[in-house]
């Protein structure tokens, strides 16, 4: 029960099931970055900053919580 509810989230999400890494556009990918996209552990898009979009069982509210500029977070539920 304790666990149950520990795991409910105010948004109702259940599970990560997109990561994109965010980078200003004036940066050049390292080996490393480069090799985590190809394995398609995540994605790499271009912004103005960095920061993280998190979607969360594929977006299917069609939602989205932007938290920036409090914190490099994009949530898409």
């Amino acid at each position: 029960e304790q666990a149950k509810r520990a795991m409910q989230q105010p948004i109702g999400a259940r599970r990560i099931t997109g990561v994109c890494l965010i980078q200003p556009k004036g940066y050049q990918p390292i080996d490393a970055l480069r090799y985590v996209e190809k394995q398609g552990v995540l994605t790499v898009g271009r912004g103005n900053a960095w920061a993280i979009e998190l979607t969360f069982d594929k977006g299917a509210k069609r939602k989205r919580k932007d938290l920036r500029p409090d914190l490099p977070l994009i949530i898409r539920y």
